[in-house]
């Protein structure tokens, strides 16, 4: 796309994302290396496949922590959209794509996480549709080459017959299952990598229509899983059934107080370890203070954490748990992994 590298908003837009970029990575991102190398020790386990459950857009914090994984399966409310049509944009409409992709990327590297009530107006407007554009920007910040974006499908996997109305209701789709994979590969690699971006409704109803979105999670164990900023779901009770799909499928996890209850891990037999200090969780989220988890981090001398990864992103205070679970499972077969549909022509 010569004619759009050389317009005026491409180079006022390479300019301003490259600047905040570089800032990252001269300073969280070299950070957060050097921190996983010593405490996470390793680039992937088990499958292969890092779980990423809430992530919404967040391709970078899954890139530097597991930089070795196959594949990435990633899910969250926010709908794929689609690969803009650069070609057919007027100057107008490039400009204003461009930025609503730096607004849509400015929480991440400010405080290191999406805030989702704000992901829902910026990845909503006129020419800024969905995950795939925040993505595919920022594996090319991430010095990646995207080879492909493909819709994706599960296959279909057989209801339980019954002929309740009760039951028929519950297995009414809140919203539709869709999914797309992205893949790309690194400089001198040998081998491509995979990103699969599922949008879900993950409560137990919106969940309970699609179990091939489940048997999805379950085919990669064991798998390594990162979960952070993720709104304390996994500690409602509306989510229990993906909860403990992602408990069964996982044997290795990184995540910060939003994520699993450190209670529901001890008692799984996973081994935690703490970094950082935890602080009652920021508000609206009061709710989902763990009193044991406080008290493991009083009784405990955390491992230091030198950068932001929770919802306490500034001043130095927030919390990470690195955790793994004692006895493994054996790892599934990977068939149900999904087929990728080839792109309908424009």
């Amino acid at each position: 796309h010569g004619v759009i590298a050389d317009s005026p908003e491409w180079q006022a837009h390479r300019d301003h994302v490259q600047a905040g970029w570089a800032k990252v990575k001269a300073g969280r991102g070299g950070v957060m290396s050097k921190w996983r190398d010593g405490a996470i020790r390793t680039a992937c386990t088990g499958s292969g496949t890092l779980l990423y459950p809430f992530s919404g857009p967040d391709f970078m914090n899954a890139y530097l922590l597991f930089p070795g994984c196959k594949n990435y399966v990633l899910f969250g409310l926010e709908l794929p959209g689609d690969v803009p049509d650069l070609d057919n944009l007027d100057r107008a409409a490039l400009g204003k794509l461009l930025a609503d992709v730096r607004v849509a990327v400015g929480d991440l590297v400010e405080r290191n996480y999406f805030i989702t009530s704000r992901m829902s107006r910026q990845l909503h407007t006129s020419q800024l549709k969905g995950v795939v554009p925040v993505l595919i920007a920022s594996m090319a910040l991430a010095g990646v080459d995207v080879k492909s974006v493909e819709t994706l499908e599960l296959p279909a996997l057989p209801r339980a017959e019954d002929d309740s109305a009760e039951t028929q209701a519950a297995a009414k789709p809140l919203r539709k299952l869709r999914a797309v994979q992205i893949t790309f590969q690194r400089p001198g690699a040998t081998k491509p990598q995979t990103l699969q971006y599922f949008s879900v409704d993950a409560t137990n109803k919106g969940v309970a229509p699609y179990p091939e979105f489940l048997a999805h999670l379950r085919s990669v164990k064991p798998a390594p899983m990162l979960i952070k900023s993720a709104s304390y779901l996994l500690q409602d009770r509306q989510f229990r059934i993906v909860r403990d799909t992602l408990l069964e499928s996982a044997e290795f996890l990184v995540q910060d107080d939003t994520g699993m209850p450190y209670e529901v891990l001890k008692d799984h037999g996973w081994d935690v370890s703490l970094y950082g200090g935890y602080r009652k969780p920021i508000h609206p989220f009061h709710w989902a203070y763990q009193s044991k988890l406080d008290a493991a981090y009083k009784a405990a001398t955390p491992g230091e954490l030198p950068f932001s990864f929770s919802y306490h992103w500034n001043g130095g205070k927030s919390n990470a748990m690195v955790a793994r679970r004692l006895s493994v499972q054996a790892a599934a077969p990977a068939a149900g992994f999904g087929r990728p549909v080839p792109p309908a022509p424009r």
